[in-house]
């Protein structure tokens, strides 16, 4: 595998930026750069299926407390991904490797 611009690296930071819409504009624009795609799939995935935790914890009592810290630990691995895209790395998130990994 050959060296990364500091091109895709920023467009792979920005897939995470601005959530599943800097995501699924990259995956459509930029269909044949892998290390783009990665991380725009990446993002995808990880923005749709946190939405998709808010809102069945939001349907109870227990899940509006939840909520806040939901948030932080979120943030935190938005920002530790963002940051591992910049950097060049292809770090996969645990649950999500296995669909990644079939791109």
């Amino acid at each position: 595998m050959g060296r990364l611009s500091q091109k895709h690296k920023t467009l792979a930071a920005l897939a995470y930026l601005l959530g599943p819409f800097s995501a699924l504009f990259l995956l459509v624009y930029l269909k044949k750069d892998k290390f783009v795609k990665f991380h725009a799939l990446q993002s995808l995935i990880f923005f749709v299926s946190l939405w998709l935790f808010y809102v069945i914890l939001s349907l109870s009592l227990v899940g509006w407390l939840i909520l806040p810290f939901l948030f932080l630990i979120s943030f935190l691995i938005w920002l530790f991904l963002l940051f591992q895209a910049f950097k060049g790395k292809w770090f996969a998130l645990p649950y999500f490797e296995s669909l990644l990994k079939k791109q």
